[in-house]
């Protein structure tokens, strides 16, 4: 109990001259966090009751409250008021700690499927996402199933380690894979054939960098440290939708040029994911279900741009007339703040210092947004009399210009 104590204070300690470091308004962000590691500190600094399989279960661990404190973040119906509160939360990090490794969950999983599927070919591999972040995944081949989803097992994982029973995962993996799958509504065949897909073609905005590799094998239009890729929107209703990255070997076979790409996928772009524009303020309303918020600095003219899909919608920032009607109704230029790859925010450019913008873009993309949604740490100035982008990056004191002769950024003519 001792040792333990003595690895609650250190990591206790560490934590407070962190925050003593930050500034006063990064201090009110993290009270919540600075209140937590008090009361597990104070937990087992005077808690004489501390049940035995708890000390000896955290024996080995390093960083306790860190732990608790992310154990606590995933489920909401946990409390830090009370001991018992505390408590809840440690058998929860005990309860993990005993779990199967990510390979034996994997496994396991792959048996099962196998099993309820009459034995189908179920096999998990890796699957290259957006940002060149690697994911592990099932593919399940059924026959007379055409189409399948790809399932990651990652959220899968983190709920099982989390206390959810491996039963009742599994039977969550199984009700995806009924409810995603369909039947021959894709025609490969038909898919070889431009005059089929082109009105299927779209475009959408990636990080050129953290794709690098991927863009080696694909047609891409470059814009500033973005690229703009295409994609087939191979199914799409209310209930979800299945889209496919288009390759070098798709074009070769249709024998098209990026710029035939570009030119249907700059209407379909349009038309297929028409744009939606909403206030920060009134998002934000709508979450917490309160019309009079306590934030002043969250103003009405912070605007949300993404599609109504809500899905990979930061490229309506460049569809026709967007910017320049929020520019004439705000009157003033703008800053365009890249949130990810679903949406961005434009705001006034009159009312901020942009090395501010830079920091909150950046701080915005290490705490919020997911590192498969990364989009980019620079932020996009739109003059609203010339009626040109450039490009503000940390790294760099001149700006790049887009002028209206440029391929991209004709996608809003």
């Amino acid at each position: 109990m001792e040792r333990l104590i003595q690895r609650i204070e250190k990591e206790y300690s560490d934590f407070k001259d962190c925050i003593i470091k930050e500034l006063p308004e990064s201090i009110w962000e993290k009270s919540t966090q600075i209140f937590f590691y008090s009361n597990i500190h104070e937990y087992f600094l005077y808690n004489q009751d501390i049940p035995e399989n708890i000390i000896q279960a955290l024996g080995s661990h390093i960083n306790i409250i860190a732990e608790c404190w992310q154990m606590y973040l995933k489920k909401e119906e946990l409390s830090i008021f009370t001991w018992n509160d505390i408590t809840d939360i440690l058998e929860l990090c005990v309860k993990k700690a005993g779990k199967m490794s990510f390979s034996e969950f994997e496994e396991k999983i792959c048996e099962e499927l196998k099993r309820r599927l009459n034995y189908a070919e179920v096999q998990a591999h890796t699957v290259t996402k957006n940002n060149s972040v690697e994911l592990r995944a099932i593919m399940i081949s059924e026959k007379g199933v055409k189409v399948t989803p790809t399932i990651y097992l990652g959220m899968y994982y983190e709920e099982y380690t989390s206390g959810t029973e491996l039963e009742m995962v599994i039977n969550r993996i199984m009700e995806l894979y009924q409810k995603k799958r369909y039947r021959g509504n894709v025609n490969m065949e038909e898919l070889l054939q431009w005059d089929n897909i082109k009105d299927k073609v779209v475009c959408r905005l990636i990080n050129m960098e953290k794709n690098k590799e991927m863009l080696k094998n694909v047609p891409y239009i470059p814009w500033f440290d973005l690229a703009a890729i295409f994609c087939l929107v191979l199914k799409e209703d209310e209930e979800e939708m299945a889209t496919a990255i288009i390759n070098q070997n798709l074009c070769r076979t249709w024998k098209k040029s990026v710029e035939d790409l570009m030119q249907v996928a700059k209407k379909n772009t349009v038309s297929l994911f028409p744009p939606k524009k909403e206030s920060l303020r009134n998002i934000i309303k709508f979450m917490i279900g309160k019309s009079d918020l306590p934030y002043d600095n969250i103003k009405d003219n912070m605007i949300v741009l993404t599609n109504t899909k809500l899905s990979h919608g930061a490229i309506t920032f460049l569809y026709p007339n967007v910017l320049s009607e929020i520019a004439e109704e705000l009157q003033s230029d703008l800053y365009i703040l890249p949130c990810g790859i679903h949406e961005t925010i434009a705001m006034p450019a009159n009312i901020v210092d942009r090395q501010e913008v830079l920091s909150v873009v950046k701080d915005m993309n290490e705490h919020a947004v997911l590192e498969t949604d990364f989009l980019s740490d620079s932020i996009y100035y739109y003059d609203k009399e010339k009626g040109i982008l450039c490009m503000y990056s940390r790294d760099m004191s001149e700006r790049e210009v887009a002028t209206e002769s440029d391929l991209l950024f004709s996608l809003i003519e």
